[in-house]
């Protein structure tokens, strides 16, 4: 599920053996604004009851253009996904990951770089 102001899903229910690799600037294209709760929200009830998930959230932006999700609902899904058995982790690329930890996540979930702390070969 890509997001910004709006949902696109590159796969959806799709086994991982049967999807093709992503290619950026071709599969997917960062763009507009950040609906990360809507995102969330909505990428993991798309999941419905399957009994084992791997749910990855990857973004570079701050959530600024989510309305049907709140802080509060992402945090219940999250803790509904983790006692589920759910691997539920939050990817951040040049943002503060305190986000992720505002949402529900915890520190075991939650990877988050910045330019400043790669080093080029």
């Amino acid at each position: 599920l890509q997001f910004d102001q709006e949902m696109l899903y590159t796969y959806d229910r799709k086994k991982v053996k049967k999807c093709k690799k992503l290619k950026n600037g071709l599969s997917y294209q960062p763009r507009g604004m950040t609906a990360l709760r809507d995102a969330i929200g909505t990428g993991i009830n798309k999941l419905g009851k399957v009994s084992k998930a791997v749910v990855a959230i990857y973004t570079d932006g701050h959530e600024n253009a989510s309305y049907e999700y709140s802080d509060k609902d992402i945090k219940k899904l999250i803790k509904k996904c983790t006692k589920k058995g759910w691997e539920v982790i939050f990817l951040a690329s040049e943002i503060n990951p305190q986000i992720a930890y505002d949402l529900g996540f915890n520190w075991k979930q939650v990877a988050s770089v910045n330019k400043s702390d790669m080093k080029s070969s």
